[in-house]
């Protein structure tokens, strides 16, 4: 979902929040560094994983409260933090996903793949990598994107990063394009939705390019993405999401994915490398349970704990915000009752 769990052509400020990822050589580490070789060993356990992408790999508005005793902390996470989670820290994931995905993806999507082959881990996670390649309106060379064609000759360019990635023998996860159309008019802007046409088009040349390349692993987020927003239940793994946190599994704004949707996102992710014939063998043990990876991450076993914690602050914050606007307005009226005096 990516993720999931989730704009070219016009900045949102929600997404202007978040800074782009910078070119040096310093990147988050999810863990302890460990000592290990920097070339693909298809034999040797999986020690060093790193995600790359866009906003759902980043955790773009991925927060939740947790408790330090009894005072109530405000936290966030991302998809690299919730795989270090599953695998009790055997794993070192570095975070390489930026919510500025959109803003210019092939020099972006470039920079993260360059920075990869620097030192190659044991598996990149790249779910989201190809969002932007197909949404948006940036297309190669920072081109404005609008078409059908130029949407897929857009894809291509990002297939062929991906392409890089793979000669280097890295083993790569990738996902396909998700239908986030009832996010167009709020959060993305209805020219940087693809039509659906377009958007199957792009999953069938993902596919294909997909069945050529053995070391590539797939996880659907247009799946998952159905899954978070419809009503039918939810199993991962064997076990069921409670319904009770089916409200809280997007973010407001339909597009993002929560805490808990990104549990399921990494969940499912874990689920397909662990069946995997070659991966599944190269893993340590990895928790795949949803409640248990979400209480991990937040000290709290479901998002509908977050509820009430997260509406008591935001009634906090408002109240704070009229006394402000209160205060302002006295003091302006304070100000204007001195000038006229003054005259």
């Amino acid at each position: 979902m990516t993720a999931a769990l989730l704009t070219a052509g016009a900045v949102t400020t929600a997404a202007m929040a978040e800074p782009p990822i910078a070119p040096g050589p310093s990147h988050e580490i999810v863990g302890k560094v460990a000592d290990v070789a920097t070339d693909a060993d298809s034999s040797a356990p999986i020690a060093r994983i790193t995600t790359i992408g866009a906003s759902a790999t980043a955790g773009f508005g991925v927060n939740y409260w947790r408790f330090e005793g009894e005072r109530k902390v405000r936290d966030s996470t991302n998809l690299a933090k919730i795989l270090r989670a599953a695998t009790n820290d055997r794993v070192v994931v570095s975070n390489l996903g930026t919510g500025q995905f959109f803003m210019n993806p092939e020099g972006l999507g470039t920079m993260l793949v360059e920075r990869v082959l620097r030192k190659p881990p044991d598996l990149v996670v790249a779910i989201d990598f190809l969002f932007w390649f197909t949404y948006g309106t940036v297309g190669p060379g920072a081109r404005p994107m609008r078409t059908h064609d130029e949407r897929l000759a857009m894809l291509e360019h990002g297939l062929a990063l991906l392409d890089r990635l793979v000669a280097d023998g890295v083993p790569l996860v990738v996902g396909d394009i998700p239908d986030m159309s009832k996010a167009g008019g709020g959060i993305l802007l209805q020219s940087q939705v693809p039509d659906e046409e377009t958007r199957l088009a792009a999953n069938r040349r993902i596919a294909a390019w997909r069945a050529d390349r053995p070391d590539v692993r797939f996880v659907s987020l247009d799946r998952l993405h159905h899954l978070l927003q419809g009503a039918e239940p939810i199993e991962i793994a064997g076990t069921r999401v409670p319904d009770s946190d089916r409200p809280f599994l997007l973010q407001r704004d339909r597009l993002h994915p929560t805490v808990g949707g990104l549990a399921i996102i990494a969940a499912d992710l874990l689920t397909t490398l662990a069946e995997d014939d070659e991966l599944g063998e190269r893993l340590p043990p990895i928790e795949r349970d949803y409640t248990v990876l979400v209480e991990r991450i937040t000290g709290l076993p479901e998002m509908r704990l977050q509820d009430p914690l997260e509406r008591a602050y935001r009634r906090e914050r408002d109240a704070v915000m009229r006394a402000d606007r209160d205060r302002q307005s006295e003091d302006g009226g304070d100000a204007d009752r001195s000038l006229e005096s003054r005259r």
